[in-house]
Order: C-alpha cells, then sequence, then structure tokens
C-alpha cells in the first residue's frame, strides 16, 4: 500500500488538492490482507493508533499499534472500500483518498480541517501487489504535524 502524498509533520498551507504533490509508496492496510501474511498494516482499523514501524522494499509492512492513550503518530479515521474490478491506479486512488480523508478528519475529529491547524491527514492506499492480494481499501489517517502524541482526537474538544 502507498501513503497520502502529502507527510506530516509538514502541514498543508493550500486546499486538500496539493495531496497529489508528493508520493511516498508504503504498504497496504486491510484486513484482508493479513490473510495474505503481509505484515499487521493490514490489522489496522478505525480508532487505532499507531507508530509506523517496518518498511520492506519502500512499502511499510508492520506498524506499532498502541493505546491511544500512548504516544503515537498515527490514528485510523476511516476505512474506504475500492470496488473496481482491476486496479485503477495511484493517481485515481490518491484523488479518492484525498476527497475522502479530508472529509473523514472533520467528521472524526468534529473540528473543521482548515482551522485545526496543528493536524493533518494523510492515508494508506493499496499497491498493485496488495490489489493482487485482495487488498481493496484506503485507510485514511490523521497525526499532529509537531509529531507523537498521546490522547486519542475522535470528538476532539466536542
Amino acid at each position: 500500500m502507498n501513503r497520502a502524498p502529502q507527510s506530516l509533520p509538514a502541514r498543508r498551507v493550500v486546499g486538500a488538492a496539493t495531496a497529489l504533490a508528493l508520493a511516498v509508496t508504503l504498504s497496504g492496510c486491510s484486513v484482508i490482507g493479513s490473510i495474505f501474511g503481509q505484515g499487521n498494516v493490514f490489522t489496522i482499523k478505525v480508532g487505532d493508533c499507531f507508530n509506523e514501524g517496518t518498511y520492506t522494499d519502500g512499502e511499510i509492512t508492520d506498524v506499532d499499534i498502541v493505546d491511544c492513550s500512548e504516544s503515537h503518530e498515527l490514528e485510523a479515521t476511516k476505512s474506504i472500500i475500492l470496488t473496481e474490478t482491476s486496479y485503477p491506479g495511484d493517481s485515481a486512488i490518491q484523488a479518492r483518498g484525498d476527497s475522502e480523508c479530508v472529509t473523514a478528519f472533520e467528521e472524526y475529529t468534529g473540528q473543521s480541517y482548515d482551522t485545526f491547524t496543528d493536524w493533518d491527514y494523510t492515508f494508506y492506499w493499496p499497491t498493485p501487489a496488495s490489489w493482487d492480494g485482495g487488498d481493496r481499501v484506503i485507510l485514511c489517517l490523521v497525526g499532529n504535524v509537531n509529531g507523537p502524541v498521546s490522547g486519542s482526537v475522535q470528538n476532539f474538544g466536542g
């Protein structure tokens, strides 16, 4: 799976479309993937907090899932299931993730993306290889631009 084009900790100043500017390859993240033995990154579910861990061939395969009360880099906010029959390509997947994950950011945190400036969203999406293994999930994530935090941002301040 790949990681969203923007990367924490740099906060985007302009709209969500700028997320397409950068691409960092990471590995997939769906429960389906865990069946194929592709690392625990496939077991992340909405509400999980974690730290990125093991990279293999430029793709993340394992993460350190922790209780949200512990220090963590990212929190999963939404799981988007792709329904295409063939791999739609990185650009199409990135566009969908960028569109839906900004909405997920606001719904999950209860805060406006434009005003909750210490936080940003990113996402994991399938690689062609993880797609062939059954991965169909874009996983929306949120993290603090200043680094690891303790505590969940679900319904933050509300």
